[in-house]
């Protein structure tokens, strides 16, 4: 199995609110477009992992994936791949994807 690891947990301190919840022209937040790009890569295992953000978090498991907070987001992107690698044991392989790259497509 191939997990697919969403990297959700960055602070948007430049875009100056939660980024991943704003939306795109055709009405859909940033994370859901990145969201269905990546499960459709994936077959739908998704693992995203953020750091504490109760609206966020509301919205990606409303799209199905599992969540995992990194408590250490702000120590860089690195302990958001281990934290998700991490919680998929038994994954074969990892298709790692960014959150706020809605337009990455399959």
């Amino acid at each position: 199995m191939i997990a697919g690891i969403l990297l959700a947990a960055g602070f948007g301190s430049r875009f100056g609110s939660q980024k991943l919840l704003a939306r795109l022209p055709d009405g859909r937040c940033i994370i859901d477009a990145s969201v269905a790009n990546l499960a459709a890569a994936c077959g739908g295992n998704i693992v995203a992992v953020v750091r504490r953000d109760s609206r966020l978090t509301d919205v990606l498991q409303t799209l199905g994936c599992e969540i995992v907070i990194n408590e250490k987001a702000e120590h860089g992107m690195g302990t958001s791949i281990a934290a998700g690698v991490a919680a998929t044991p038994a994954a074969s392989g990892w298709l790692i994807a960014l959150g706020d790259m809605p337009s990455i497509r399959v």
